[in-house]
């Protein structure tokens, strides 16, 4: 039987039921919790070694929550998909619809230096893996691990610690991926872009508020950087996909 905890709620995470923390919980899927709770909390949510999905929707989850869910030592080799969803569509920095600066009321995965590793050890087997913040003092060589994640075909990641060094050095050489989402990421250029068109296996590709491009055509951008960046998707109709080949273009173009 594939049993599965599903919530939706106003309260916060310190009330969820004793039984998610029972090892033959397979899925959890929570909606609307919001609250306080302290990072060791969230350990609770993977406790499971069974667990096989991971969902979360506009819930609050502190800054450090992944150094728990996600420790040393602990291994989930069942997990195929984590999915951490904001109800803003920028989860990470203030808007006018989301202007909190509380760090432990986020409705992200956040990962800090060392964050990639523990994960790539604690879930081998991850298919789809969104959504996923990589601070600014997160380096390219932190990342490397997610390349131990041979099954995965979907990733979103986004934050300031995503650049040109991440997109050449990591996410280049993940060619599984047939969906990739790269979302706020304002040190991500068309040069480094431009290496994701050695992922010949990608069926979509969504740049979102990157800076990565400034073209009339189906991209929109402000210069002054306090409105909406740039958003770039290539959807592909063709076998084989040709989103490394429309990609490759728009770079050239980009480039002149």
């Amino acid at each position: 039987m594939n049993n599965e905890h599903s919530c939706s709620s106003t309260s916060s995470l310190a009330h969820l039921p004793a039984e998610l923390l029972l090892q033959h919980i397979r899925s959890v899927i929570l909606e609307e919790m919001q609250g306080a709770a302290a990072a060791s909390d969230y350990a609770a949510l993977t406790a499971s070694s069974q667990l096989e999905k991971l969902q979360l929707t506009r819930c609050g989850i502190a800054a450090s929550a992944a150094e728990h869910m996600f420790a040393a030592g602990r291994l989930l080799p069942r997990l195929s998909s984590i999915s951490i969803q904001s109800e803003f569509e920028n989860p990470w920095f203030p808007t006018e619809d989301n202007d909190s600066d509380d760090e432990d009321d986020d409705s992200a995965l956040v990962l800090g230096p060392g964050g990639a590793a523990r994960l790539a050890a604690c879930c081998p087997g991850l298919q789809s893996l969104g959504t996923l913040v990589v601070e600014a003092d997160v380096t390219a060589a932190d990342l490397l691990p997610l390349l131990q994640l041979t099954a995965l075909t979907r990733l979103e990641l986004g934050g300031h610690g995503c650049g040109d060094d991440v997109a050449q050095q990591v996410l280049s050489k993940m060619a599984g991926l047939v969906h990739l989402e790269v979302l706020y990421c304002p040190s991500l250029t068309p040069s480094g872009c431009a290496h994701l068109t050695s992922l010949t296996a990608l069926t979509c590709l969504r740049l979102q508020h990157c800076r990565s491009f400034a073209l009339d055509d189906g991209v929109s951008s402000d210069e002054d950087g306090d409105g909406p960046l740039s958003v770039v998707t290539f959807q592909s109709k063709v076998t084989p996909p040709d989103v490394w080949a429309r990609l490759q273009q728009l770079s050239v173009v980009a480039a002149l």
